[in-house]
């Protein structure tokens, strides 16, 4: 082989390794670099949290106890407002009555893009003296009305409280179909072992904190209901204003993938 002919070989072995090497240096600017950006998007913004995201015309899901990430960075505590105690009674015989009495905590919080969050903790004090009164249970807390925001929702383990013990969480959430006005927790655990018990909130009991994320601006009086073998109404807190746009996660996915695109052309083309 002629010196010329090997020069033109080991010319065309730099030239393919050059050119492999720029591929791959191109898959990584333009796949790779944007997902590890996303990725780590999504993770600062909490959206990798399994809360219930609740559509705008209803559903249901699963909550798993991590509070929706709340609170978020930057998240500001506002206010706490108490309902008054309302009290339910039907007789059941003579010099008896079956008592459900409760009130509602709503603690308000506001994020950085201007949006608020509401906590809600049920107190259930119904009276249970096993002789006059039988206090009732809770079974289920619904609000509203939250037709037109965006809802995600969960739960966050409070400090058991109260004078039952442990707090209790809810097992579904759900919103109203075809509205989505009616935001529901429910705390019925049926017993595996018997289906005619379940864990729900006993007189004494609270319910751990119910977290509700919306894209409203401010907050105005609604009404919550409380359902056990009584119904009873009181007033809370519950979105209003203007909506504010919020991205959904597979958006905030798109964004980071665009800019990080974006980065590396500029990159490219500053060279």
């Amino acid at each position: 082989m002629s010196s010329s002919t090997s020069k033109c070989s080991i010319n065309r072995v730099d030239k393919m390794q050059f050119l492999k090497a720029r591929n791959m240096k191109r898959t990584w600017m333009r796949y790779v670099a944007p997902a590890c950006a996303a990725a780590l998007l999504l993770a600062a913004n909490g959206i990798a949290s399994a809360a219930v995201v609740l559509p705008l015309t209803g559903g249901s899901g699963y909550p798993d106890g991590n509070g929706a990430a709340f609170p978020s960075a930057g998240e500001t505590y506002q206010t706490t407002i108490n309902s008054p105690v309302e009290y339910v009674t039907t007789p059941l015989g003579p010099g008896s009555v079956y008592d459900l009495r409760f009130y509602i905590q709503t603690q308000i919080y506001t994020t950085p893009a201007g949006t608020v969050d509401f906590v809600y903790q049920v107190h259930n004090i119904s009276d249970n003296n096993n002789s006059t009164s039988y206090g009732d249970s809770v079974d289920r807390l619904s609000v509203q009305s939250f037709a037109g925001y965006a809802v995600t929702a969960d739960y966050l383990a409070s400090t058991g409280s109260s004078s039952a013990g442990n707090d209790v969480a809810p097992v579904t959430i759900d919103r109203s179909t075809p509205d989505g006005s009616v935001v529901g927790f429910n705390f019925q655990d049926y017993n595996s072992q018997n289906l005619f018990q379940y864990t729900t909130l006993i007189p004494g009991a609270y319910s751990d904190y119910l977290v509700v994320r919306t894209n409203s601006t401010t907050w105005q009086n609604g009404t919550a209901s409380v359902i056990g073998g009584e119904v009873g109404q009181v007033t809370v807190q519950v979105p209003f204003g203007a909506i504010v746009s919020v991205p959904e996660p597979a958006s905030l996915g798109l964004i980071a993938l665009a800019g990080s695109s974006l980065l590396a052309r500029r990159r490219r083309s500053g060279r």
